[in-house]
């Protein structure tokens, strides 16, 4: 069980699409309803204009080339509009700023296709065509969805910055406040998926910048899953199901989207930086005052949405796969975990020749995320998943 961890707000931000493929020459770009209303796409080397709220958009000023013909937005069911195509590259698909979905317009001579609706609060564009990048940004606390066209995955990651970074998709630059390992985070987060959500969040990213609101953005590229490279350690096989009601209420549902988010992104680290062979089972329930997880692979979420984090459900996992188990217990003694690998895992860690490794019967420490304060960044998700493994040697679990 873990607690006293941050609060979590979910928004799914829009994305935008920087192409290299296509068979015209520059960029054509489309307008962005700000409202509830259709925002159409230019002609044929024409750029759309600023829709409106209630009203179309209007074209813009001609484009760079005429080599291609921007799509139309299509209608935003309670969103914006969408983009209007590149031209001679491929379609950026719609922000939407309230709930619904907004389909992007599609570039005429680009090979990627055009803008998806977003999943609940907001849209979400369309991804670029062959070799293509696709960008995402979004405010600290927003989810960030990020999709490849059908057939391609994330094979890499361009930019990544938390904190202040500057620039638009294709020159994103890093600002003076930037989490150091946000490239490594989104590496283990989306490379070799076609789909991922990155959680622009202290609880994933680390505080790089103290009392400074920080933004996210990322630019990634989509191509053939052979070309994937992580740069991950391990490629594990933890893996877990959400069992969900038939008839789901508003506040299960809401519920649900959070867990998903922070399974996610936990099953993904764990699968990065530990060899661990592990199927569980992700339930909601209202009567679990934070969260817990067992040997058995249940873990169970409860209503404070503010335990539906990465380092949380890391943490959860960890019980899953062992720790607090009876085997666990047998070797504590007097509030020390006394296997071997795992003492001298954690002095690889610290360089500290005398440390020890704390623990109760249900729990280790540190780099067992028990608390906030114990996660930092990146890295000290990394050394949970180096301990987790140096103890399941102790107790003889592969």
């Amino acid at each position: 069980m873990r607690r006293n961890v941050s609060a979590l707000f979910a928004l799914v931000l829009g994305l935008s699409a920087c192409s290299s493929a296509g068979g015209g020459g520059g960029e054509g770009s489309g307008g962005l309803g700000t409202g509830g209303s259709v925002a159409s796409g230019g002609g044929p080397g024409q750029s759309g204009g600023i829709g409106e709220p209630g009203s179309a958009g209007q074209g813009g000023a001609a484009g760079r080339t005429t080599s291609a013909t921007g799509g139309a937005g299509a209608l935003g069911a309670g969103g914006s509009g969408g983009r209007g195509g590149l031209a001679g590259s491929s379609g950026r698909g719609g922000a939407s700023s309230t709930g619904g979905a907004a389909a992007g317009g599609r570039g005429g001579g680009g090979a990627a296709a055009g803008g998806r609706g977003g999943a609940s609060a907001g849209g979400m564009s369309g991804a670029g065509g062959a070799a293509g990048h696709v960008c995402g940004t979004g405010a600290e606390d927003d989810n960030v969805a990020m999709a490849c066209p059908s057939g391609q995955v994330i094979t890499g990651v361009v930019f990544a910055g938390y904190g202040t970074p500057g620039g638009a998709c294709g020159t994103f630059t890093a600002g003076s406040c930037n989490a150091a390992d946000a490239a490594d985070v989104v590496k283990a987060l989306c490379v070799g998926r076609s789909t991922c959500t990155i959680p622009a969040r202290n609880d994933v990213f680390g505080d790089p910048c103290d009392k400074t609101t920080k933004q996210f953005a990322v630019d990634v590229t989509c191509g053939a899953a052979a070309d994937a490279n992580s740069g991950c350690p391990f490629a594990g096989h933890v893996t877990y199901t959400l069992s969900k009601s038939a008839s789901p209420s508003a506040d299960e549902q809401d519920a649900y989207a959070h867990i998903t988010v922070a399974m996610d992104a936990a099953v993904a680290v764990y699968n990065c930086y530990a060899n661990i062979t592990k199927a569980d089972t992700v339930t909601y329930n209202t009567s679990v005052q934070t969260a817990d997880g067992n040997v058995n692979g249940s873990i169970r979420f409860g209503a404070d949405r503010t335990y539906m984090t990465l380092p949380t459900a890391m943490h959860e996992i960890s019980h899953s796969v062992g720790i607090g188990s009876g085997p666990f217990d047998a070797l504590v003694s007097g509030g020390i975990f006394t296997g071997t690998n795992a003492t001298t895992q954690l002095r690889a860690i610290t360089g500290v020749a005398t440390d020890q490794v704390n623990a109760d019967t249900q729990h280790f420490w540190p780099y067992g995320l028990n608390y906030d304060s114990e996660y930092h960044d990146l890295n000290d998700a990394i050394d949970h998943c180096k301990m987790v493994t140096a103890i399941r040697k102790d107790m003889g679990m592969n």
